[in-house]
């Protein structure tokens, strides 16, 4: 006890105070690709953004990206960056698509959080083919002269792919599907055709 002012106080042994120190949420992010396809050989570019949602600056933030296919990884990004409290970070990320397989891609931003990779953000798109493929009539050749029974040839090729099927008409009539022959060669069925000009 002691006096204060006149007054008879109890003072107390001891004080306890206690800090709360705000919590410390990670980085968000996301992926944002031009559009859910993708023609092979042109380049994917991503815009990322990634925000510090924390009043407390978080240094040495390591971020990357990931894309690949079922199989296999096929591309990544890297980058190892200081964030000041509630800084957003927008970036262009650019891969080159020359050489992958066609199909379904996977793009992950992720976050090295403490030697754990934390997905911020998946995306999904379509790696496409949009060259047609090379398509050439070997015979009969135009403006010949021919005997029936006749024989349509024809070459056809994809640079990124195998073809399916090859098929031809004659004068508009039914499409019929041809076999391989050896290669790139694909025959018709012998066609008997009356004497006539025929297209």
């Amino acid at each position: 006890w002691r006096t204060l002012g006149g007054a008879l106080c109890r003072v107390p042994a001891a004080v306890d105070v206690a800090y709360e120190v705000p919590a410390i949420t990670l980085l968000t992010g996301t992926l944002q690709p031009a559009g859910a396809e993708l023609a092979h050989g042109e380049p994917l570019v991503m815009h990322v953004v990634v925000a510090n949602p924390n009043a407390a600056a978080m240094d040495a933030q390591t971020l990357r990206i990931r894309v690949g296919d079922a199989a296999s990884e096929l591309a990544s990004w890297e980058v190892v960056r200081d964030f000041v409290p509630h800084e957003v970070y927008e970036t262009e990320v650019e891969f080159q698509s020359t050489g992958w397989p066609l199909g379904t891609l996977a793009l992950v931003l992720e976050l090295d959080a403490s030697g754990t990779w934390v997905a911020l953000d998946t995306r999904q798109l379509e790696l496409i083919d949009h060259t047609p493929p090379s398509l050439a009539l070997e015979t009969p050749v135009a403006e010949s002269v021919i005997r029936s029974p006749i024989v349509v040839s024809a070459t056809a090729s994809d640079a990124l792919g195998e073809v399916a099927t090859v098929e031809a008409r004659v004068d508009g009539g039914d499409w019929l599907g041809l076999s391989v022959a050896a290669g790139d060669t694909w025959i018709s069925l012998p066609m008997h055709l009356a004497d006539s000009v025929h297209h």
